[in-house]
């Protein structure tokens, strides 16, 4: 996901990933995620997280350390307990999902297709480069395997890493 963010803003000789990783991080870290319902900040410290501009005044002390652990294995627990029945609910609305979408990958001779290459990216990250290169035809196709042309070259590809260009 991390690197999700990334290739949306790094240069195109992916030389300023660096400058980018902290705000990718904090927007990962406060997003909540649709699996859970809840940001990986509040799961790991039972609370949303807070700029130090949103600070209005400073903060107040109300705890020993025992009334803190406490407070916090409480609130740990209280969280944790939501997730995890969202979770439960995600993973069969996920299995609907899949079940609706996925299906036989209708492609014929002539058709116009993205091609997913790991090979692509020379010298330069996988991660943040783009996933899916193309538009090439088909000349060839049975069950499982699909031939393109890419170029002069042509390459005899799983139907898997292909998809269909519009």
């Amino acid at each position: 996901m991390l690197a999700e963010y990334l290739r949306h803003y790094v240069n195109e000789d992916q030389t300023n990933w660096d400058e980018w990783d902290p705000f990718a991080t904090y927007m990962y870290n406060t997003t909540a995620h649709s699996a859970t319902g809840f940001t990986p900040f509040d799961l790991l410290f039972g609370r949303p997280s807070v700029l130090p501009s949103a600070l209005k005044k400073p903060p107040e002390p109300q705890y020993n350390y025992d009334d803190y652990v406490s407070k916090l294995r409480s609130r740990l627990r209280t969280v944790h307990h939501h997730p995890y029945k969202n979770l439960i609910a995600s993973k069969s609305q996920s299995k609907e999902h899949y079940d609706k979408t996925s299906g036989e990958l209708k492609l014929q001779i002539g058709d116009k297709v993205l091609f997913f290459d790991e090979t692509v990216c020379q010298g330069r990250s996988r991660k943040l480069s783009a996933q899916w290169i193309g538009p090439y035809n088909i000349t060839e196709i049975d069950k499982v395997n699909a031939t393109i042309t890419r170029g002069c070259k042509v390459t005899r590809v799983h139907v898997n890493c292909l998809k269909p260009f519009y």
